[in-house]
């Protein structure tokens, strides 16, 4: 039975702020990870592609969670 879903979001706030440094990757799993779930056993280490975006570096980087209980799944 599925008693809970969990929708994690990562993404970043804001601009490109110029004085900024991102500096919060997972330490250990690679240089450009980020952690996206609950805790290491529910979570995953996210490695996404940065080559696309230009000063990645210069954004706030966050992952935002919605979890929603399920009722009446069938």
């Amino acid at each position: 039975r599925v008693k809970e879903v969990a929708v994690y979001i990562l993404a970043h706030e804001g601009q490109k702020d110029p004085n900024f440094t991102f500096n919060n990757f997972t330490a250990g799993a690679c240089d450009k990870c980020i952690r996206v779930g609950r805790s290491d056993a529910l979570g995953r280490d996210f490695d996404f592609d940065l080559s696309g975006i230009t000063d990645y570096l210069r954004y706030r980087w966050k992952v935002y969670t919605i979890a929603v209980r399920t009722e009446n799944v069938m």
